[in-house]
């Protein structure tokens, strides 16, 4: 037998001509597997694909899966979970370029090498530069005999645990967008990484417990990693943090908190019927039209019930779950990837962060209990965990990332969806649907209200509540992270 390699790609084309030219490289001796795309081949990931995959080329010498981006890591943990203690073992995740990496693995294991070496032929394809958002190091930095004598051989309680101190220099610290980067990169490794600061303690890989920790500009962290990438680990994470999460000078200046400006209560509050409400612009202009006051969907989710279950329906419960979860953060991914051309990378990206947050295994795993303890429904076990998370982003300090409460509430909300379940008490406005130019008031918008949002039909916006998204509107406007009531409202 011969390691076997699965092209995951968010293209069923791509994955498939990427594994044809692979599989001509090898003459066949490689076993390899396409799992391109989502269901009925729409661009996306699909588990059932990849676990497929991943289950026609597995055998006793390994499994190496090159992945294309993000959401295909997500999607490929989650088929490793379907599958036993003794295949997980055998298989490895790589982010070598697709079509390099491929060739070069292909050709390494039908020269019958073991998988370490097949993964460290695939990863020699990078270039530097293209490694300082994956792997820093490039595999000829590191002896090739010292990489496959130590690659899946030595458990991580086995290896002293390495550390290295970082200092947060990028102006909003380890927020949102930064925290989803921190935990992508992590998750490449092999290790265990704790992140330490602020007297608390956080899973690297853990995205709502990291964010938790609230750290910001100057903050100093401590990295402690365990396993056979440990030291690799360490050099990725504190290359990420030294170059400010490869934020990009106007990145910097949209993520930045903007300075709290003190408004006196009457200037915002009608004192005689006719005089207009004011408050505190963000764009030049002047907008006319209809009012549409929309009730967002930010609310709290104390509102959705739990209903108890019985022990015979655990099992689905916590199925359904897992699937609700999983879909998603692919269509959180899939709605990042549609929306970067018409409001930026930057301000996309809050969809990715969204989609992390609900693969974070302490988010899933919390609410798997409670469903197992509490014997409750998947939704009602997930609106209380979400909530709780919620409320501790709310308590920190820093009102920048205690603002991420709304982002919390809204990821958690589209999963409440697939479950079948809604917290809101009216019935939901979709802004999608909008047919004639109005000017939108609300008390708060989440990310997903302002996905929807079509320039052409929203004159102006006015709203209240600190500190969330709002893509750009027509002319690349941003209204982003302000506690805003834009101009004034007759």
């Amino acid at each position: 037998m011969t390691v076997g390699l699965v092209i995951v790609s968010h293209s069923a084309r791509l994955a498939a001509g990427v594994a044809e030219l692979a599989g001509q490289m090898s003459q066949g001796k490689t076993p390899i597997a396409a799992a391109g795309g989502a269901v009925d081949d729409v661009l996306g990931t699909s588990v059932d694909k990849i676990l497929a995959a991943i289950q026609s080329v597995d055998n006793p010498d390994g499994v190496l899966v090159l992945l294309d981006l993000g959401s295909a890591l997500l999607s490929t943990e989650m088929a490793l979970e379907m599958l036993s203690d003794d295949q997980r073992k055998r298989i490895r995740l790589s982010y070598a370029p697709l079509v390099e990496g491929a060739l070069s693995a292909a050709l390494e294991a039908s020269l019958g090498h073991p998988l370490a070496q097949v993964q460290q032929a695939a990863e020699k394809t990078a270039q530097v530069e293209q490694l300082h958002l994956l792997k820093p190091l490039t595999q000829e930095e590191q002896p090739p005999q010292e990489h496959q004598d130590s690659a899946g051989t030595l458990s991580p309680e086995e290896i002293a645990p390495l550390e290295a101190q970082v200092r947060l220099t990028n102006p909003a610290g380890l927020h949102f967008r930064p925290a989803g980067l921190f935990v992508q990169t992590a998750a490449r490794f092999q290790a265990h990484i704790h992140v330490f600061g602020h007297g608390r303690e956080s899973e690297a890989t853990s995205f709502s417990s990291l964010l938790s920790l609230g750290l910001r500009q100057g903050d100093t962290v401590t990295l402690r990693a365990s396993g056979v990438d440990a030291q690799a680990a360490l050099d990725a994470l504190s290359e990420l943090v030294h170059a400010n999460f490869y934020e990009t000078e106007s990145e910097v200046k949209t993520t930045a908190p903007a300075a709290p400006i003190e408004t006196p209560v009457s200037e915002h509050i009608r004192k005689s019927p006719g005089e207009p409400w004011r408050g505190i612009p963000t764009s030049a202009g002047l907008a006319v039209g209809p009012a549409l006051l929309y009730t967002s969907r930010a609310g709290t989710l104390d509102a959705v019930q739990q209903h108890p279950i019985s022990s015979d329906q655990v099992d689905s419960e916590r199925k359904r779950l897992r699937e609700a979860l999983h879909s998603a953060a692919q269509e959180l991914h899939s709605l990042a990837i549609s929306l970067q051309s018409s409001v930026g990378q930057a301000d996309a990206a809050i969809f990715d962060a969204q989609a992390l947050m609900l693969d974070d295994p302490a988010l899933r795993d919390d609410t798997l209990h409670l469903i197992e303890a509490e014997q409750i429904d998947a939704a009602g076990a997930l609106a209380k965990t979400g909530e709780r998370f919620a409320a501790t982003l709310e308590t920190l300090e820093d009102p920048l990332i205690a603002a991420r409460a709304v982002d919390v509430r809204d990821a958690i909300s589209r999963v409440l969806e697939r479950l079948g379940i809604s917290g809101q008490a009216v019935p939901k406005q979709v802004l999608s649907d909008l047919r004639q130019p109005v000017v939108l008031i609300a008390e708060d918008l989440t990310p997903s209200d302002t996905a929807q949002l079509r320039p052409e039909f929203v004159l102006g916006i006015s709203y209240h509540s600190r500190g969330h998204h709002c893509p750009c509107l027509g002319d690349s406007r941003d209204c982003r992270d302000r506690s805003t009531t834009a101009g004034q409202v007759a």
